[in-house]
């Protein structure tokens, strides 16, 4: 089968689930294209993301490549366009995204149509509810090319109704929730009759970080928090944690991987305090790099305030590390108290404080049954090949797209328009 997947931006240092999950679908046999509307990531430093960058049609900036293709489709079927560009302007007034914002993603899918099409692509399966899922569903009305995406919990429940959630729903094929609470969410904001659409299919973790894996050292007193350093990760919350832990005679060490818009206030904050030599930055890690930083920890710490499945609690899970988090969206479905873990209120600095304390002073028989736990839940409900299994049931499942595999498929995406 033939599948194109379509991304904001691809390849990313927080997104190595969706390049797991296409190998894993090239593996069963699939031709997979690759592609992405958004802006380039900053600096990639995994050497796997580099080579999928180079397999990454980038539709985002080619402002003549789109002009040219918006011309194409103008001449060719004036009535599909003029129609189109009623619906833009409708759904840019009726939204706060904009009027802008809905003409970009229909250029866009103008010009990612004719590679589309040219490439035999069966189905397109986008990932996040927000620009790529908006391309794909003009890809549907532009070329009726069947389609699906997956939601990650945040980006529907933010603006559920400004990213036209029920109508998208209601034009894919299928649509993919990552967690138990996201499909509710996606319940909530869709027609019952469209509910027979929606699917649980979890987030994985994959085999690399299911080997060489070590036991809690009895040495180690360092926390691990992994996550993109924006607001909505509540790093200065653990930052306020670790400092009352130090007031109360206790040192932990904090290392901080990732990076993003508020690390320099991070690490403004941390220079002001009394912490500074217990926290590290690493800034962004390969997966090599984040392993080996799991292992050196007593525990992995997120405290968000908003997230869908955390791919760093499973990773820590995968690595027989026992977690510390936050009792929102899908991480209650990861995280059990006093079997895997901790879980705390959001935005509780007193009370991640005293779990943090918890895990410092509890013996690490206890640390290494909770990572044991943890492992356990990962192998049982994270396998990548189990659920990227499910996955490709409901790609192949779809009646009206063609799995014929004799299609001729070009080695490049690189044509007179991109």
């Amino acid at each position: 089968m033939r599948l194109a997947y379509l991304m904001t931006t691809y390849p990313k240092v927080s997104h190595t689930f969706i390049r797991k999950e296409i190998l894993e679908i090239e593996a069963r046999g699939h031709v997979v294209r690759r592609l992405a509307v958004g802006p380039l990531a900053p600096e990639l430093v995994d050497s796997e993301d580099v080579r999928e960058a180079k397999k990454t049609l980038q539709s985002f900036n080619r402002p003549l490549a789109l002009l040219v293709s918006v011309l194409i489709l103008f001449s060719t079927r004036p009535i599909v366009f003029v129609r189109s560009i009623i619906q833009c302007i409708n759904s840019g007034l009726g939204s706060e995204i904009g009027v802008h914002k809905q003409l970009y993603c229909f250029f866009q899918a103008a010009y990612l149509l004719r590679a589309v099409k040219r490439d035999g692509v069966d189905h397109v399966h986008a990932h996040f509810g927000s620009s790529a899922a908006t391309v794909a569903r003009w890809l549907w009305r532009l070329g009726k090319v069947p389609f699906s995406f997956t939601v990650h919990a945040h980006d529907t429940l933010d603006r559920p109704r400004s990213l036209e959630i029920q109508g998208k729903v209601h034009d894919a094929q299928f649509v993919i929730g990552i967690s138990s609470y996201t499909v509710s969410q996606l319940y909530r904001w869709t027609q019952v009759q469209d509910w027979k659409k929606i699917h649980l299919v979890r987030c994985a973790v994959g085999s690399d970080f299911l080997t060489e894996t070590e036991p809690v050292s009895e040495t180690s007193l360092s926390f691990v928090c992994v996550a993109r350093l924006d607001p909505e990760k509540g790093h200065f919350i653990l930052l306020e944690a670790l400092e009352q832990l130090v007031a109360a005679g206790l040192h932990g060490k904090l290392v901080l991987v990732g990076d993003g818009r508020s690390r320099r206030d991070l690490e403004e904050y941390i220079a002001g305090t009394d912490i500074s030599n217990l926290v590290e930055l690493t800034g962004n890690l390969d997966a090599n790099g984040v392993r080996r930083r799991i292992r050196e920890a007593r525990a992995l710490v997120l405290p968000s305030f908003m997230e869908g499945l955390p791919i760093a609690i499973m990773e820590a899970f995968a690595q027989r590390r026992p977690v510390i988090s936050t009792y929102i969206a899908g991480i209650p479905e990861l995280v059990v108290p006093n079997v895997n873990g901790w879980l705390v209120p959001a935005g509780n600095s007193l009370d991640l404080s005293m779990a943090m304390r918890e895990a410092l002073e509890a013996p690490v028989e206890s640390l290494r049954r909770m990572g044991n736990a943890g492992r356990m839940m990962i192998e049982q409900n994270h396998s990548l090949e189990k659920e990227v299994g499910r996955l490709e049931s409901l790609f192949v499942g779809q009646d009206d797209i063609s799995t014929d595999n004799s299609k001729p498929i070009r080695n490049s995406w690189n044509d007179s328009t991109g």
